[in-house]
């Protein structure tokens, strides 16, 4: 995980009741579903994506009481996404750092969606609450084998070692 994803994190626990982020090769669409979606991630939710790739078939439960907002599965592309100073606390305080994982499979492991048991064992705590629009107001750019597509993890190898139980 990149050490800009923890700095703007502890940025957002400190001060930003709530914060966006979006990766710089993301396409925005539906700009005028923000500000309702800012209304909803209000309160105790933590984590709204804005952009992501769904990587389980079944389907997401709806938010009650929203029209744009689902449940978040386990998911990949994080592309985007609002942030409040609670869920930015929660993110920092598993140290993540300290068990480097890319930011994809750092979420669903904190919301608990994550498939792999071993990785999930690295982070004890897991209480983030996650959504997601639905329909997405962000987009790749570009996709894999397209011109212009750069990724820095699309090949990166796993590494392995002993879970942490300190936490």
């Amino acid at each position: 995980m990149a050490a800009i994803y923890d700095t703007n994190w502890r940025n957002a626990s400190i001060g930003a009741c709530r914060i966006g982020f979006g990766e710089s090769d993301a396409k925005f669409e539906l700009a005028c579903m923000i500000g309702a979606i800012w209304v909803a991630v209000a309160g105790n939710r933590s984590w709204c994506y804005l952009g992501r790739k769904r990587l389980q078939e079944k389907e997401e439960e709806q938010v009650e009481g929203t029209d744009y907002l689902v449940w978040a599965g386990y998911s990949y592309w994080t592309l985007g996404y609002l942030l409040s100073g609670q869920g930015a606390k929660k993110l920092i305080a598993q140290d993540p750092l300290s068990n480097i994982i890319p930011v994809d499979e750092y979420l669903p492991i904190l919301y608990d969606k994550h498939p792999e048991e071993e990785w999930n064992k690295f982070f004890p705590i897991r209480n983030l609450i996650a959504l997601s629009v639905e329909p997405l107001v962000l987009y790749p750019a570009w996709y894999l084998h397209e011109e212009g597509y750069v990724s820095d993890t699309e090949d990166s190898p796993t590494i392995t070692t002993t879970p942490r139980t300190e936490l």
